[in-house]
């Protein structure tokens, strides 16, 4: 009888994770809920909390926070474009 309860909660387990669908994108927690997901406006890209990433201005740096905030930097060096193989200006 034991064997039996096992088997049907093992079946049972199963089928709970099949039907949860794909896996949250940054996983899970230790309590089992879903880590934020940061989206980052500018592109669309997901990352996940303590990614960090360039800017699209290719200058500041980004980051996700552990709530699924993206947070950047604003340099003021940033302020004036450049490209590669150019100085700053002075």
């Amino acid at each position: 009888m034991r064997q039996v309860v096992l088997g049907l909660s093992l079946i049972f387990a199963a089928g709970a994770l099949s039907a949860c669908g794909e896996d949250p994108p940054c996983g899970v927690d230790d309590q089992g809920d879903e880590v934020p997901v940061c989206v980052y406006d500018a592109t669309g890209d997901l990352y996940c909390p303590l990614d960090n990433w360039i800017a699209d201005d290719d200058c500041n740096t980004c980051g996700c926070s552990a709530e699924g905030e993206v947070k950047c930097n604003d340099r003021a060096e940033c302020a004036t474009e450049t490209t590669p193989g150019t100085s700053l200006p002075e």
